[in-house]
């Protein structure tokens, strides 16, 4: 099989990837999943593509090896933050009421929470509010360093139903309200943190925007 892009001057690949060419976006759905993204590669060359998209080839290739294979990772984007997750992880958003939305990202370990509010509210507060709930730890300052931004917020750990969940929460600076990101951990007993929340942690490290 031979592809001439010199003939047609670009092929659009849709294998598993795309239907029709997308018509321009509106404005940004808050409640629905990021799209996972796609890998081709062809003829020594690699693509990358998300489902209902279009992929424009050039070159000449002469019976190609493709495959396609998925990303590890998602990228979330929203509310004034944009960070890369394991893309294995389930999805939630409350985005309803704009004084009160709420992202949950979930692993078997390890949950990523955002909440964006119109009101203030604090790391101080997030951990008083669920220490009025269950019994747990004083909560006292927690710092993480993520790419070009440092955090600020407080750490504490609660039980329930006897078993032990690691908190922390931070501030994060926005232009109106206030934006609280919580990361909430299993780990097994006798350890700081499970496989999955370090492994969760280090790729939202690297990644991790302000925007």
């Amino acid at each position: 099989m031979r592809i001439n892009c010199r003939i047609v001057n670009f092929v659009f690949l849709y294998v598993l990837l795309g239907y029709i060419w997308p018509l321009e976006s509106s404005a940004v759905d808050e409640s629905q999943e990021p799209a996972l993204e796609y890998f081709i590669d062809i003829g020594g060359q690699t693509h990358s593509a998300r489902i209902g998209e279009a992929v424009r080839l050039n070159g000449v290739f002469t019976n190609p090896n493709l495959s396609i294979r998925a990303s590890d990772v998602r990228r979330f984007s929203v509310g004034g933050i944009a960070f890369e997750y394991p893309a294995y992880f389930t999805w939630e958003a409350e985005t309803g009421d704009e004084g009160y939305k709420n992202w949950t990202l979930s692993g078997r370990d390890f949950k990523i929470m955002y909440f964006r509010l119109n009101n203030r509210f604090s790391p101080q507060a997030y951990a008083e509010s669920m220490l009025k709930k269950f019994e747990g730890t004083t909560p006292r300052d927690a710092e993480r360093k993520f790419s070009r931004v440092t955090l600020q917020g407080k750490s504490f750990s609660v039980t329930s139903g006897g078993h032990k969940m690691s908190n922390e929460a931070f501030a994060i600076k926005v232009t109106s309200g206030s934006g609280l990101l919580v990361f909430q951990d299993s780990p097994q007993q006798g350890r700081q943190s499970s496989t999955e929340g370090t492994t969760a942690l280090s790729i939202i490290s690297r990644s991790f925007q302000l925007q």
